[in-house]
């Protein structure tokens, strides 16, 4: 994801069945707790996968059901 200029943030939802989400954002120098900050602040959005990651994604997930 960094060639493609991107960053992958770990957010632990508060009170939800499956409290674990992945937040992907511009890339930016800054730690991923304040890139955190700001996106929960509205500062920064979301941006999708590229369509390369967002196959292989789907592809190790599908390989993880079958086991």
């Amino acid at each position: 994801m960094k060639s493609a200029g991107l960053r992958a943030l770990e957010y632990d939802r508060p009170a939800l069945h499956n409290p674990c989400l992945v937040v992907v954002v511009e890339g930016q120098p800054k730690p991923a707790e304040e890139l955190l900050k700001l996106w929960l602040a509205g500062e920064i959005k979301e941006v999708p996968l590229p369509d390369e990651l967002e196959l292989a994604i789907s592809e190790l997930v599908a390989e993880a059901y079958e086991i």
